[in-house]
């Protein structure tokens, strides 16, 4: 995955380990279906297994939410994750999917500006500080390429070419092969 909406599925929490065996196979194999490219089969098995558990589990929410964006549903996909966030309105990672899906779908930074502002103070406060390149922390680099790619997106939006240009040129220096921060850069220039 590229750092797009869903970004790939990891951080989703309420996870497999407090579950049956039965449901912890289950997420496993939607989780396989998904990285063979079978969207639909695992949007199924999410399903069947939020159906089985409830709507309590972060980690098929999650995967719910990201096969809905790969089947270009991103209204769907928006759905699923306002109800990840529900269970987890600290985790960065949901904030951050609230956040593009609402970019992504046409919503508008306005709407998508809270969520950034939740996953980016998360993220500084795992980092230590800031969001540059240069600070080691905990989080996994897509966490932070995906807060960065979506704060240029935004001031994109709001026609703020500077503040587009800061936060994609600061998502190319962490990963400079990376399709989506070097389009934002071109865009912001």
């Amino acid at each position: 995955p590229d750092g797009g909406p869903g970004g790939g599925g990891s951080g989703g929490g309420g996870g497999s380990g407090a579950w049956g065996p039965a449901a912890a196979v289950q997420l496993r194999e939607a989780k396989l279906q998904r990285e063979l490219g079978r969207s639909e089969a695992a949007m199924e098995a999410y399903q069947a297994l939020l159906r089985r558990e409830g709507p309590h589990t972060g980690e098929a929410l999650l995967g719910l939410a990201d096969c809905r964006c790969d089947l270009g549903d991103l209204e769907g996909a928006l759905e699923a994750a306002q109800q990840l966030l529900a269970l987890q309105p600290a985790s960065p990672e949901a904030n951050i999917l609230v956040a593009e899906l609402l970019l992504g779908a046409g919503h508008g930074a306005e709407m998508a500006e809270p969520y950034l502002s939740r996953a980016t103070e998360a993220v500084e406060e795992r980092r230590g500080g800031g969001l540059n390149p240069t600070n080691d922390g905990n989080d996994a680099p897509s966490l932070q390429l995906r807060v960065l790619c979506a704060r240029a997106e935004a001031a994109l939006e709001r026609e703020d070419h500077s503040g587009a240009l800061s936060a994609a040129a600061s998502a190319v220096r962490l990963d400079a092969c990376m399709p989506r921060a070097l389009i934002l850069l071109g865009a912001a220039r």
